[in-house]
């Protein structure tokens, strides 16, 4: 009897990937953008594909034509007709009005953004670089060009006003000052002033006018009480330790440190939907998607108990032995009484040198082994753990960011440290996924300042 051949069927892609590699065969449908984009010079995009089973896929671009080009994207994937009209009417209920255009007109607006930006040094924003610019036909002859204007009077230009975080428009302002040159870019500002420079009283905070030696008494006073300080009072002496940071540091070395951060944090893309074998230490195929979601459910129960008590040894997947032996190390993290952690690592490090998670957690607790000013801090690449992988998952991310983190305070350097804290806006996970890292930092923080001013 003839024996059965066995079918195998091709992984399912990630909506990301998807897009990445498919998206540009479906045909556009619809283009929608609010009506004073020529006026306002910010472009509100929507464009719609149509898959063969009357879904569809839809991009969202923002784009700055003043200076800053694609500031933030979005996209739904394989939606029915339903759920579409109420992207769109949501879309079309916001304060301005908008209206219907074609693929061509949408397509010249987001490159023209693009190639503005791009003469003054300003990327788009990840997900776009990622994944949605792969939504977009390939910029090439076959769509007609279209003049676009960008900046104001032919100059790059920046709405301060709309900037929440103040070091990030200072290094946009200092970008333009070494990439167009003083007095070849303005400042929009909302009560219609256009300004080469921001007033003096632009940078105010509570601390502007004190000299660095009353800066110094009042965090002399307030460190010693920092454990319990909360609310407004916390949050006023983190102001503080910031201000006397900028103070005490070099901005070009915060410069510099930001851009090489930059560049590490930013050299790989991160997908939540798309959860990749490696994540257990396997190789492509081999776990079911039940088995990884049910590691990170495990994942998450421990990181659910450590905050509510002791958590127990008895996390279990059908991912495989490496994966349980990572679930029951993290789990072992909330006992510390007769529990050598250092160990179990390493044991865990000799079975599986090759899990990216167990190499992330090895090299951070390879930092308690060694005094503090004997640390060789060396900030390795996301490559040497996640190997020729350009995707992972938001929990190999974290774990990256984490490793990065304890390597970056161990150092000690202070404008590494800051830079390292500013850029956490920038990337391509929530806050809320952060908060841990950042809480970290935030505390960390004024010890550095407290070891600046000792030296």
């Amino acid at each position: 009897m003839a024996r059965k051949k066995s079918l195998k069927t091709a992984p399912l892609l990630s909506p990301a990937n998807y897009i990445r590699t498919r998206a540009r065969k479906l045909p556009v449908v619809e283009c929608w953008i609010n009506s004073d984009w020529e006026e306002s010079q910010i472009a509100d995009l929507v464009i719609a594909r149509q898959h063969s089973n009357g879904n569809f896929t839809v991009g969202l671009y923002l784009v700055d034509l003043f200076c800053l080009g694609v500031k933030d994207t979005f996209y739904y994937f394989n939606i029915g007709e339903l759920e579409y009209r109420e992207v769109l009417e949501r879309y079309t209920d916001l304060e301005t009005e908008k209206k219907m255009v074609g693929y061509e007109l949408a397509h010249n607006i987001i490159f023209a953004g693009l190639e503005f930006a791009d003469e003054f040094g300003f990327k788009p924003c990840r997900d776009f670089t990622s994944t949605t610019q792969y939504f977009l036909d390939e910029d090439t002859d076959a769509v007609p060009l279209m003049e676009i204007v960008c900046g104001m009077d032919g100059l790059p230009t920046l709405l301060p006003d709309l900037w929440h975080n103040k070091k990030a428009l200072a290094r946009a302002i200092h970008q333009l000052e070494e990439k167009a040159g003083f007095g070849n870019f303005l400042l929009f500002r909302k009560d219609g002033r256009v300004m080469h420079a921001l007033d003096d009283d632009d940078d105010d905070d509570e601390f502007s006018g004190f000299t660095l030696a009353e800066k110094v008494g009042l965090f002399k006073e307030l460190v010693m009480s920092q454990e319990s300080l909360a609310g407004d009072e916390l949050d006023r002496f983190n102001e503080l330790v910031n201000s006397l940071s900028t103070d005490l540091m070099e901005q070009e070395d915060y410069d510099k440190h930001y851009n090489e951060l930059s560049e590490l944090a930013l050299a790989i893309d991160v997908d939540a939907e798309y959860v990749p074998d490696e994540l257990l230490n396997g190789t492509a195929g081999q776990y079911s998607e039940e088995t990884k979601r049910d590691f990170l459910r495990q994942v998450k129960l421990i990181d659910d108990e450590m905050e509510t008590g002791k958590p127990s040894d008895g996390f279990r997947t059908a991912g495989g032995a490496a994966a349980n032996g990572l679930l029951g190390f993290l789990a072992l993290k909330g006992q510390t009484e007769n529990v050598d952690l250092l160990e179990r690592i390493d044991k865990l490090a000799a079975e599986y040198p090759n899990y990216p998670l167990v190499k992330l957690v090895k090299e951070r607790y390879e930092l308690l082994r060694k005094e503090l000013d004997s640390r060789s801090c060396v900030l390795l690449e996301a490559s040497h753990f996640f190997g020729n992988r350009k995707v992972v998952h938001t929990l190999e991310y974290l774990y990256y960011l984490n490793y990065l983190s304890a390597v970056i305070m161990a150092e000690g350097d202070l404008a590494k440290i800051c830079a390292w804290r500013d850029l956490f806006d920038e990337l391509p996970v929530s806050e809320v996924d952060t908060s841990y890292i950042m809480n970290a930092i935030i505390s960390f923080q004024p010890i550095v300042v407290a070891e600046c001013l000792r030296s």
